[in-house]
C-alpha cells in the first residue's frame, strides 16, 4: 500500500511539474503571434460584415459560429452609438446574433489601419502556475448600415454610420487539443473608448 501511495505521489509531482514548466516564448515567436492577432482581427471584421449582410441568408449562422471560435469563452463585446452616451456589453454570440438582426440590408465594418496600435505582450502567471501573454490592440472602426442597396457598396449612402475607437484584448495561451499542446491566439474583451 505504501508503494502504491508513493507511486501516486511521484506521478502527481511529475505531472504537476510538467504542467508548470512551460517554455517561454522568444521575441521572434511573439512577433509571429502579433501577426496572428492582426489576422484574427481582420477575419472578425470580414465575418461581421457577412453576418450583417442579408444576402448571405442562413449561411450567416455559420459565420457566427466561426467568429465565436476566434474568442476566449467568456469574452464580452461593448457597443456604442453616436446617438447615445452609454455603452452596452454582450457576450460574443449574443452580440453577433444581434448584428445579424440589425434592420439593414448590408453592414460594412472596416478597421482603419492608421488608427491601429498593438501593445507588447506581457507575461502573466495564472493561478495554476501556467503562463499566458496578454496584449491590447487599439483599433479604429468604421461602421455603415445600409437599408437601400444598389449593386455597388457605396459608403456615401449609409443610413447610420459611426467611427469608434476600441481596445481589443489579445490573449496568447497554451492549450491542449487534438493537435497536442500548443500556443494559440484568442481575442478577449472588446471595449469602446470613443465613438463619433
Amino acid at each position: 500500500m505504501k508503494k502504491y501511495l508513493l507511486l501516486l505521489f511521484v506521478l502527481s509531482l511529475v505531472c504537476s511539474t510538467e504542467a508548470n514548466s512551460q517554455s517561454r516564448l522568444s521575441p521572434e515567436e511573439i512577433a509571429d503571434f502579433n501577426r496572428d492577432a492582426v489576422a484574427k482581427i481582420n477575419t472578425l471584421t470580414n465575418y461581421i460584415s457577412k453576418i450583417g449582410d442579408k444576402k448571405y441568408g442562413d449561411v450567416r449562422d455559420r459565420f457566427v459560429d466561426l467568429a465565436v471560435d476566434l474568442f476566449r469563452s467568456n469574452a464580452l463585446i461593448e457597443v456604442s452609438s453616436k446617438n447615445r452616451n452609454s455603452t452596452n456589453s454582450y457576450g460574443v454570440r449574443e452580440y453577433l446574433n444581434r448584428m445579424k438582426q440589425l434592420n439593414y440590408k448590408v453592414v460594412i465594418v472596416e478597421y482603419v489601419a492608421e488608427a491601429s496600435y498593438f501593445s507588447k505582450f506581457t507575461e502573466v502567471k495564472n493561478a495554476d502556475g501556467s503562463i499566458k501573454y496578454i496584449a491590447t490592440a487599439t483599433i479604429g472602426q468604421r461602421f455603415c448600415g445600409k437599408r437601400n442597396v444598389n449593386n455597388e457598396l457605396d459608403k456615401n449612402d449609409c443610413h447610420y454610420e459611426d467611427y469608434t475607437e476600441k481596445n481589443i484584448e489579445i490573449e496568447l495561451k497554451r492549450i491542449k487539443d487534438y493537435h497536442g499542446v500548443h500556443w494559440v491566439v484568442l481575442l478577449g474583451d472588446i471595449r469602446v473608448t470613443k465613438t463619433k
